[in-house]
């Protein structure tokens, strides 16, 4: 049985998805991919301090985010060797926030101690994979990123090289930049 040092916490994460996707070959040679997301992640956690009267040691937050996802997406196969994909994303975000140094269990039901956030996020991406030998794979590509609280659009260049030597043992380079600014719709 767990040792009791007078803190009574609790914790729970809950991640669920549900999504759509739809393929569909236009020619021989280009296919286009559609999927639609909806994304719930909750996320509480308390520290009640027992062996203290005060609410000053307790802590509590709680959020919440619900994004809605739109992708679409071109396969096009120039050559056997030769692939260019290209598409753009549409991320749609809710964010509910409760974070307090003092715990209270009616922080837990009532609304109107939550923070709520709106935020958008669009990118668009391109691709070249270019196979030129059996034993050697390249990818290039670049993705450009536009997140609804900053003015500039990011640039996220990748490449990737894999050569294999034997059946058995690849080698693989890649490199990426990417960002991520979901934690900003807070600032």
């Amino acid at each position: 049985s767990p040792v009791n040092l007078g803190f009574d916490y609790k914790i729970n994460w809950v991640n669920s998805n549900i999504g759509i996707n739809r393929l569909k070959a236009l020619s021989e040679d280009i296919y286009s991919s559609t999927n639609v997301s909806l994304i719930n992640y909750d996320f509480v956690s308390s520290l009640d301090d027992q062996s203290n009267d005060t609410l000053a040691a307790d802590y509590f937050t709680s959020s919440e985010l619900q994004d809605v996802s739109i992708k679409q997406k071109f396969d096009y196969k120039i050559t056997d060797a030769n692939k260019l994909k290209t598409g753009f994303e549409i991320l749609l975000h809710s964010y509910k926030l409760v974070n307090w140094i003092v715990y209270d269990p009616i922080l837990e039901t009532s609304p109107d101690n939550y923070e709520k956030y709106n935020s958008s996020e669009i990118s668009y991406f391109i691709q070249h994979e270019w196979d030129p030998f059996a034993f050697f794979g390249t990818n290039l590509g670049v993705r450009l990123y536009k997140f609804s609280h900053l003015k500039k659009i990011k640039v996220e260049p990748r490449l990737s090289m894999s050569f294999s030597a034997f059946d058995n043992l690849i080698f693989k380079s890649a490199y990426a930049e990417s960002h991520q600014f979901l934690h900003l719709i807070l600032r």
